[in-house]
């Protein structure tokens, strides 16, 4: 699996850390071309697993139907307030 860091946001403490984060936030730490491809993989993520800390599926690549891949992204508090974010696929391509 790869690991991509991602940086760190301000959080705000009512939500669990999963579900803090806004759009402008997914643009900033994402280029376009990754969130528009992220989004047509929408309905290709099944076993959907969201805990405060870490949102994970498993994904059916419309390309290769043979093999489905684990994503998983964590989210972990850092002591300053802010939001480590990192993101690990088990997908071909990384």
């Amino acid at each position: 699996m790869s690991l991509l860091p991602i940086e760190s946001s301000p959080a705000p403490s009512a939500l669990p850390l999963s579900s803090r984060f806004t759009e402008s936030e997914l643009k900033r730490w994402f280029r376009a071309q990754e969130l528009q491809r992220g989004r047509a993989y929408v309905d290709a993520v099944s076993r959907l697993e969201v805990s405060e800390k870490r949102i994970g599926g498993q994904v059916q690549d419309p390309d290769n139907a043979a093999t489905p891949y684990r994503v998983s992204i964590d989210f972990k508090s850092a002591p300053n307030g802010l939001i480590n974010v990192s993101a690990r696929c088990s997908c071909p391509t990384g």
